[in-house]
C-alpha cells in the first residue's frame, strides 16, 4: 500500500510552500526583470483607472470558460460551474440553466423549421441541423451567484426534505463550495447579498474541520463525487495525490471538511507530481473508486462512521489499468447505474477502459478489463 499523510502532515507541507512563496518575485517585479513593462510607470496608471465593483462583477446571464456541469434530479436544471480562467472578472460563477426553456425552443424550432422569433438564436452556417441561441434566452439571471476561480467539477446532492444542494470544486480559494438550491424557484444561495451574490465564507470550506489547528483543505481540490446516500463528498486534488472526505449530513446541517489523505498516488517520473483526479462511487453509500494522472492504478476507498465523531475515509484494494499501456493519465470515471461496469477516460494513450466491477462469488469485486476503445 502506498504511504499515506493525514490532515497534521498535509498541513506541515502548506506551511513549507508559503513560506517558499514568500520568497517569490510579485507579478510587477517578475514584468520588470523581463523588461516587458516599465514598473514604476504602470502604478499611476493603475491609480488613475480604478474599476468599480459593476465593471468587473461577471455577468448573470452568460458563461465564460465553463468548465463544470451537473443536472437536477428531474432533469428541469442544469448547473453549469463558470471558471472565469482569463480572470476578467472579479470572481467565477453557477449558472442555472432552465431546460424546460430550452426544450421549448428546440421544439418550437423542430416543428416548422423556422428561427423563433423574438430570440436571439441563429442556424449554425457551417452544421444546418444545430440552432445556436446566446444563453441568455434561458439563464436564470436572478439566480446566479458568484464563487471563488477556477472551479471544475460540481455535484447535486439530494437532502431527506426533497430539497438539493449544490456542491463544487474551486481551485482559486481552494474550497469545496455548497449552495443550497430552492426546490421552487431554483434559484441559488449561499449567504451572499445584492447583485450577482457572492458565495460567503461558511459556504466556502477551506479548514479541516473548521478548526486552523487541524489543516487547511489541500491545494487542486479538482474532482468531485456527492454520495446523497451515504452522506459524504469526495474531492480529488490534482497536486499532492491528496483525496478529501466532506462529511454532507442529508437531514440539512452544514457540511465540513472531515479527512483527507495524502500520497496516494506515486508522483509522475516525469513532472515528480503526484494526482489524484477522477472519483466515483460503484453504488450509492458503496465503494468509492480514485483515478489518477500520475500512475496507472485505480485505487478504492470505503468511508467508516460507526464510534466516530467524523467520517473518514478507509483505503481498500487498488487494481492497475493494463488495457492500453501504459494508462498513467487517467481522467473521468462513471460506473453503469447497477456497478457492474465502470468506464475510465484515459487521456494518454487516449482511450475509453471498459471494466467488469460485478461481484464474484466470494463477494469481491472483479475489477477486470472487458475492453478498451
Amino acid at each position: 500500500m502506498m504511504p499515506m499523510m493525514r490532515a497534521t502532515e498535509m498541513k506541515k507541507r502548506e506551511s513549507n510552500g508559503r513560506q517558499r512563496a514568500a520568497h517569490m518575485p510579485t507579478r510587477l517585479r517578475l514584468l520588470e526583470t523581463l523588461g516587458l513593462v516599465p514598473a514604476l510607470a504602470l502604478v499611476p496608471l493603475l491609480m488613475a483607472c480604478p474599476a468599480s465593483s459593476a465593471d468587473v462583477r461577471p455577468p448573470d446571464d452568460q458563461f465564460f470558460f465553463p468548465t463544470g456541469t451537473a443536472i437536477s434530479p428531474d432533469q428541469s436544471a442544469l448547473f453549469v460551474a463558470n471558471a472565469n480562467s482569463d480572470l476578467r472578472f472579479d470572481s467565477g460563477s453557477i449558472s442555472v440553466v432552465d431546460l424546460e426553456a430550452v426544450k421549448q425552443i428546440a421544439s418550437d424550432w423542430l416543428a416548422d423549421d423556422q428561427v423563433p422569433s423574438g430570440l436571439d438564436c441563429e442556424v449554425d452556417k457551417s452544421f444546418a441541423y444545430t440552432l445556436v441561441c446566446n444563453e441568455a434566452e434561458v439563464v436564470r439571471a436572478d439566480a446566479t451567484v458568484r464563487t471563488g476561480n477556477f472551479a471544475t467539477e460540481m455535484g447535486v446532492q439530494e437532502l431527506d426534505d426533497g430539497s438539493l444542494r449544490l456542491f463544487a470544486a474551486v481551485r482559486g480559494d481552494p474550497s469545496l463550495t455548497w449552495i443550497d438550491v430552492d426546490a421552487d424557484s431554483q434559484s441559488l444561495e449561499c449567504g451572499g447579498s445584492g447583485p450577482v451574490p457572492r458565495c460567503d465564507n461558511a459556504h466556502r470550506l477551506s479548514r479541516m474541520r473548521n478548526d486552523a489547528d487541524v489543516g487547511n483543505l489541500a491545494s487542486e481540490p479538482f474532482g468531485l463525487y456527492v454520495d446523497s446516500v451515504g452522506g459524504y463528498v469526495v474531492i480529488t486534488h490534482l497536486v499532492a495525490g491528496a483525496v478529501t472526505l466532506a462529511d454532507a449530513p442529508s437531514d440539512g446541517g452544514d457540511p465540513i471538511l472531515a479527512d483527507v489523505l495524502g500520497g496516494v498516488f506515486q508522483p509522475d517520473p516525469v513532472t515528480r507530481v503526484s494526482s489524484a483526479l477522477g472519483a466515483r462511487g460503484r453504488t450509492p453509500g458503496g465503494l468509492i473508486y480514485v483515478t489518477s494522472r500520475s500512475e496507472d492504478r485505480v485505487q478504492m476507498f470505503s468511508v467508516a462512521r460507526i464510534g466516530r465523531e467524523y467520517p473518514s475515509l478507509v483505503p481498500a484494494e487498488f487494481f492497475f489499468l493494463r488495457g492500453v499501456a501504459p494508462s498513467d493519465d487517467g481522467r473521468g470515471i462513471r460506473f453503469s447505474d447497477d456497478g457492474n461496469q465502470a468506464y475510465v477516460v484515459n487521456r494518454s494513450p487516449a482511450s475509453l477502459q471498459v471494466l467488469d466491477t460485478s461481484i464474484d462469488v466470494t463477494g469481491k469485486v472483479r475489477n477486470e478489463l472487458l475492453r478498451p476503445v
